[in-house]
C-alpha cells in the first residue's frame, strides 16, 4: 500500500481533492500534492520560491492533520518580523486558536511559565525563543502535547552545527512525529548548510551531513532521489510567466575608493564619503520616475549616508529594517502598495515584506539576492521585474559579485535546479563591459 502511495505521490502533477481544505483561501493542485507528500513522508524540506505560499502550505498540513485528529497541536518557529503577519494568516486559513509569542520576559512569564500556551492549537514562537532556556525547558517538558514542528526561514538556523539555536532545534526535531522546514533559499552560503538542515530534520536517514554534502556536490546523490523529503518548487512549476532581468549599474570610482576590497569595501564604496554612488542612486531613481522600487541596504551607517541625498532630491522613501517596529513596517507597506505615497522602500529584511515593485536595486551587495528579489515579486501572478547591482569601477566589487554571488548562484542551480536569471544576466553584462 505505502509503496503504491509513494509511487503515486512522486509522479503527481496536480491533485484537487484537498484544494479546499482551508477555512479561507485555497490551495492549488500542485500545493495539495506537496502537502500530501510532506504528510506521508512526515519530514521534509519544503523549498518554494519566495511568494509561492509557504504559509498556505503549512496551513494545509495543519488542517489535514487536524481533520484526522482534532486533538493535535502544533509549534511553528518564525523570524521576529513574521510574528504578526504569519499568525493572522494561519488563523484565517485554519480556523483554530493561534497564539504568537516571543522571548520577552513578560511574555515568557505570562504565557509560557504559566502554561497558558497550552490552550492554543497552534503555538507560533520566534527564532529567539530557541535561545531562552526557560521557554525551551517548558516546551520540551510538554512535548507530548504536540505532534508537529514547522520551522519557517529554516536556512537561518542551519549555518552551523554548534550554534545554540541549531543544537536546540536538532533536539526538538527528534521529539516530534512530524517535522517540516520551510525555506525559499535553503542554500545561502554553502551546500553544507543544506545538508545540515536535512540531517537536522531526518537524522535517521541522513545521519552524516558532511557525507551528504560531498555526495550532493559530486552528483552521487541528487535531491530527486528523495522527492518527498526534498520538495522543491519554482515559479514556472505553477505555470507562472516571469521575466526577471539583471543589469550591472556602474559608477565611477572616487580617489579614496580606488582598489577597495575586503571587509572595508562596502563602507568605502557605498558609505560615508561615497558621493558618486549616492548621487548615482538619486539619478537612477529619477530616471525611473513613474515606476517604484526596492533598494537593498544592509548597514545602518550606509543607509544613514544615502538618506539625506534622497531627501534633498525630494524622493519619497520608506525604511524597513531590523530596528523598525512591526507596526511601522505595516504602515510603510500600506503607503507603498495601496496609497502609493512612496517611490522607494529601503530595506535589508528578507522575509515578511510584501511589496509590488517594478525594479530592485542592490545598492549594497549581498548573497541573499533571491530572497530580496522575492520581496518585490509576490503571489502566483505573472511578473516583469528589472534587477540592478550598483558596482564601483576600479574596485573589487565586480570580483566580489563573481566570486560570491554568481558562483553561489551556479551552485544552487547545479544542486537544486533553480536558476537566478538576474545574477546570470548581470555577470554576462559585466564580462561584456570589460571586454
Amino acid at each position: 500500500m505505502y509503496d503504491t502511495l509513494y509511487s503515486g505521490l512522486k509522479n503527481l502533477k496536480s491533485y484537487v481533492a484537498g484544494n479546499f481544505v482551508l477555512a479561507a483561501d485555497s490551495l492549488v493542485g500542485l500545493q495539495t500534492v506537496d502537502v500530501l507528500s510532506a504528510i506521508y513522508r512526515k519530514r521534509a524540506i519544503i523549498s518554494y520560491d519566495t511568494g509561492l505560499g509557504k504559509t498556505y502550505l503549512a496551513s494545509g498540513i495543519i488542517r489535514m492533520l487536524l481533520n484526522e485528529d482534532s486533538s493535535r497541536k502544533f509549534i511553528i518557529i518564525v523570524k521576529n518580523k513574521q510574528l504578526e503577519q504569519t499568525p493572522v494568516k494561519l488563523q484565517r486559513c485554519i480556523g483554530v486558536s493561534v497564539m504568537a509569542l516571543n522571548a520577552e520576559r513578560t511574555v515568557v512569564k505570562e504565557k509560557i511559565l504559566s502554561g497558558d500556551f497550552l490552550k492554543a492549537t497552534v503555538l507560533v514562537i520566534t527564532h529567539s525563543c530557541l535561545q531562552n532556556n526557560a521557554v525551551m525547558s517548558k516546551l520540551l517538558e510538554n512535548k507530548q502535547e504536540y505532534c508537529c514542528l514547522i520551522i519557517d526561514e529554516a536556512h537561518n538556523l542551519s549555518n552551523t552545527t554548534d550554534a545554540n539555536s541549531a543544537v536546540m532545534l536538532r533536539g526538538m526535531c527528534r521529539a516530534f512525529e512530524y517535522c517540516f522546514a520551510l525555506t525559499a533559499t535553503p542554500i545561502t552560503s554553502d551546500v553544507k548548510q543544506y545538508a545540515s538542515l536535512a540531517s537536522m530534520l531526518d537524522n535517521e536517514k541522513y545521519p552524516d551531513s558532511a557525507k551528504l554534502a560531498r555526495n550532493l556536490r559530486s552528483g552521487k546523490f541528487r535531491i530527486m532521489d528523495d522527492p518527498l523529503f526534498f520538495i522543491e518548487r519554482k515559479r514556472n512549476d505553477f505555470g507562472i510567466s516571469s521575466k526577471i532581468s539583471g543589469f550591472p549599474y556602474f559608477v565611477e570610482c572616487m580617489p579614496h575608493q580606488f582598489g577597495a576590497r575586503g571587509q572595508d569595501m562596502a563602507e568605502l564604496c557605498k558609505g560615508d564619503g561615497a558621493v558618486n554612488q549616492a548621487m548615482a542612486l538619486v539619478s537612477f531613481i529619477e530616471e525611473h520616475k513613474g515606476s517604484r522600487g526596492l533598494i537593498y541596504v544592509n548597514r545602518h551607517s550606509i543607509r544613514g549616508w544615502i538618506i539625506p541625498f534622497l531627501e534633498k532630491a525630494g524622493i519619497r522613501y520608506g525604511c524597513i529594517n531590523g530596528c523598525t517596529k512591526r507596526s511601522e513596517d505595516r504602515e510603510t507597506m500600506q503607503r507603498f502598495n495601496k496609497d502609493r505615497e512612496l517611490d522607494v522602500v529601503i530595506t535589508s529584511i528578507t522575509e515578511a515584506i510584501d511589496l509590488d515593485c517594478d525594479w530592485v536595486m542592490f545598492y549594497e551587495l549581498t548573497l541573499n539576492v533571491e530572497q530580496m528579489i522575492g520581496r518585490a515579486y509576490r503571489g502566483l501572478n505573472d511578473k516583469k521585474l528589472d534587477v540592478y547591482f550598483m558596482l564601483t569601477k576600479d574596485t573589487y566589487e565586480s570580483d566580489f559579485f563573481y566570486e560570491n554571488i554568481y558562483k553561489r548562484s551556479q551552485m544552487v542551480k547545479n544542486i537544486l535546479g533553480k536558476e537566478c536569471t538576474a545574477v546570470l544576466e548581470t555577470q554576462g553584462k559585466i564580462e561584456h563591459h570589460w571586454q
